[in-house]
């Protein structure tokens, strides 16, 4: 610092290996003229776009080669599937669908109220096996979610499945609808699938209701007329 202090203070002084003297005090710099920010900016841009005009952008294929990945497969394509119910069942297979289910296919306990009855799913399985034809229809999801909630007291952790299906019969849509299942975390005897489970079998009845296949189970005159006859809710013998 001395050293420098000591310069600062000299009118003149030599280069190492320089033949003349600088005159610090005589000496005028050029000036510069300094661009505004806006040119600045501008400057800055132009060079960015002439600097992408020169770059050759890599086709799929070369960018795959150097990262070492195989060609991508193209994705399967999945049959079209009609959203009205064309004529692709017989007037004697509607028929036959739409049915009355007998006493002794309906249960107790629909959405855990013992008071009320609900119509299994095996017999809609089966009644769309026996008239449509097995791997002639299928339910299929098209989406599921969860909400997290409480019940019970003490309030307990629990989870809300949904599920969005659809009932498809020789690729035509005659139903859609949304179930749900509850999965009570602190519940041992349960788990999630049994939640996942319950929430397709509700989404599958809805969407048999909407074609008219087991309607009996939503009309109320027939529930009451069950409860009377069953009052135990003893139901009869399948045959």
């Amino acid at each position: 610092m001395r050293r420098f202090a000591k310069l600062n203070h000299m009118e003149s002084f030599s280069f190492p290996k320089l033949s003349r003297i600088i005159n610090f005090q005589n000496m005028i710099l050029p000036k510069r003229n300094k661009p505004t920010d806006a040119e600045f900016v501008e400057k800055q841009l132009a060079k960015t776009d002439a600097q992408a005009l020169e770059v050759v952008p890599k086709s799929d294929e070369v960018i795959e080669a150097e990262m070492g990945l195989a060609p991508a497969r193209p994705l399967e394509v999945m049959p079209k599937i009609e959203s009205t119910n064309a004529m692709v069942l017989k007037p004697e297979e509607i028929r036959a669908l739409t049915a009355n289910f007998p006493d002794s296919d309906f249960q107790r306990g629909a959405g855990g109220d013992p008071k009320l009855i609900y119509l299994e799913h095996v017999a809609l399985r089966r009644r769309l096996n026996d008239v449509v034809g097995l791997g002639q229809w299928r339910f299929e999801v098209v989406k599921s979610w969860t909400e997290d909630f409480t019940a019970g007291n003490p309030p307990k952790p629990a989870v809300r499945i949904y599920i969005e299906g659809r009932l498809i019969i020789r690729g035509v849509q005659f139903g859609s609808a949304i179930g749900d299942g509850v999965y009570y975390k602190s519940n041992a005897a349960s788990n999630y699938g049994d939640g996942y489970e319950s929430a397709k079998t509700y989404s599958f009845r809805r969407c048999c209701k909407d074609f008219g296949i087991g309607l009996q189970a939503f009309s109320r005159d027939f529930c009451e007329e069950w409860k009377s006859k069953y009052p135990n809710f003893d139901r009869p013998t399948k045959k």
